[in-house]
């Protein structure tokens, strides 16, 4: 592992991911984050394949609202005390003339100071609290590899799917690709907008230019979506 190679100390956690569209937390851990601890004692959260997440590592610390380049992101604990919920958020309204500017640049993790309650949360996976009392390894992901790849709740397995995080000085945000629709994210002060634009199969042309433009994704073959 790269984090290992470059002398981190890291510990996988297992996670169980959130179904947005059924409202519930999915039966198996089918999803892998890392716990990374600096060698200053810093404990992080990090992760690199879970789409609309975090793309700078959250501060590991629970109860605080973080601003990681691409929303609000906060670490908070169940009701029942046996599980760490990661959830991402977006701003619901500014409040009057509020002047509410969040930092942009570098790209880094900030522990922002504003009222949670303004903010329209959304939970994405959660893992144990004892996850550290664990010796989790990748052999461990077998059969949730299988589950992922055969499951019928599994929503990779129904639409086209492709995402791509951008944070540039003119634009923050992502492109993506929902089964039959291009889809453009704007993120400003912590607000996501969207415009969503159809796609046909048969706009071969045009729709291999827009995988080449947006996604640097270059097709000699046809290229059909799913929706």
């Amino acid at each position: 592992m790269l984090l290992k190679s470059l002398k981190y100390n890291v510990q996988m956690i297992p996670c169980c991911v959130f179904d947005i569209g059924r409202k519930v937390f999915g039966d198996i851990n089918d999803h892998l984050a890392l716990y990374v601890t600096l060698n200053d004692g810093t404990e992080l959260l990090c992760d690199v394949g879970f789409s609309r997440n975090f793309l700078t590592p959250l501060f590991f610390k629970v109860d605080c609202v973080q601003f990681a380049t691409n929303g609000f992101f906060r670490l908070t604990k169940t009701a029942d005390g046996l599980f760490i919920m990661v959830e991402r958020g977006y701003l619901i309204e500014k409040n009057g003339d509020e002047d509410f500017m969040l930092p942009s640049f570098p790209p880094e993790t900030k522990i922002v100071d504003i009222d949670p309650s303004r903010i329209k949360w959304t939970p994405s996976y959660r893992f144990s609290v004892d996850f550290k009392k664990q010796t989790t390894k990748l052999q461990d992901f077998k059969d949730a590899s299988f589950h992922v790849i055969n499951s019928p709740n599994c929503i990779l397995n129904h639409l086209t799917i492709c995402r791509i995080e951008k944070f540039q000085p003119s634009f923050i945000g992502a492109y993506g690709i929902i089964g039959n629709e291009f889809v453009e994210y704007f993120v400003k002060n912590g607000i996501e907008t969207q415009k969503h634009f159809p796609l046909l199969n048969k706009e071969q042309n045009e729709l291999k230019n827009l995988l080449n433009e947006k996604f640097n994704l270059c097709f000699e073959r046809n290229v059909s979506l799913v929706n």
